[in-house]
């Protein structure tokens, strides 16, 4: 195991060897933080948030039809799909 190089920050959890998991609350605001990570694709949870975002732009079916493609391996290139 890799001796960590970082103390653990205040009110944070180390998940893993140098990963810090803290929750984000007042007054804390986005510049307390190096790296904020978000899971879009049901990793973590049950949606498919890119998807509801589209949905909120009206772009959903187009979206989800992606989305879809790309979970079966039918898209490969990351570049594709943004296209």
């Amino acid at each position: 195991m890799t001796e960590t190089t970082h103390p653990c920050p205040p009110a944070a959890t180390e998940v893993a060897t140098g990963l810090f998991v803290r929750g984000f609350a007042p007054p804390l605001s986005l510049r307390d933080f190096g790296l904020i990570a978000f899971d879009m694709d049901s990793t973590l949870i049950n949606i498919e948030c890119v998807d509801e975002i589209a949905a909120a732009a009206g772009r959903k079916a187009e979206v989800a039809a992606i989305t879809e493609a790309a979970m079966r391996g039918e898209i490969t290139d990351y570049k594709q799909s943004l296209r």
